[in-house]
């Protein structure tokens, strides 16, 4: 760190020359090390290592009547991004699960649900069942 009360000592010659005179030189350095005959400089702080930003998970599920109250309108994130698909689908779509991953960072939370058969659920939204499939995105609030 810089500040252990450590100390460096720099060999005034060079190792590119081999022979006794080279290592003569180098057992005087070592002994006036050993000695604390020279004062030496301060040790250098270490750069800390990179550490990778941790990424996170994507935020992605298929909401429910049970979990789209804590995962889309009172859950963590800002904002959810619901795909409204038709029964037929199986699963989440591939382009949309590839944009939570994007966005996996953000504030936002991803979910789709399979809302041919909901009907209220639909018109809460004025949309209709042929309209489908459809993004909708939903900012969370106080009610």
């Amino acid at each position: 760190d810089g500040n252990s009360g450590g100390t460096f000592h720099l060999f005034p010659g060079t190792l590119r020359e081999g022979g006794g005179n080279l290592v003569r030189e180098v057992s005087k350095f070592v002994t006036s090390l050993i000695e604390g005959r020279e004062a030496g400089s301060p040790l250098p702080a270490f750069p800390p290592p990179d550490v990778p930003r941790k990424k996170a998970s994507a935020s992605l599920s298929e909401l429910t009547h049970e979990n789209i109250n804590s995962q889309c309108y009172g859950g963590k994130a800002s904002i959810c991004i619901m795909a409204l698909l038709s029964s037929e689908v199986e699963g989440c779509p591939a382009a949309f699960s590839d944009l939570a991953w994007r966005h996996r960072n953000d504030a936002m939370h991803f979910g789709w649900v399979r809302a041919s058969r909901q009907t209220d659920f639909l018109a809460a939204f004025s949309l209709k069942a042929a309209q489908l499939p459809l993004l909708v995105a939903v900012r969370a609030g106080k009610r």
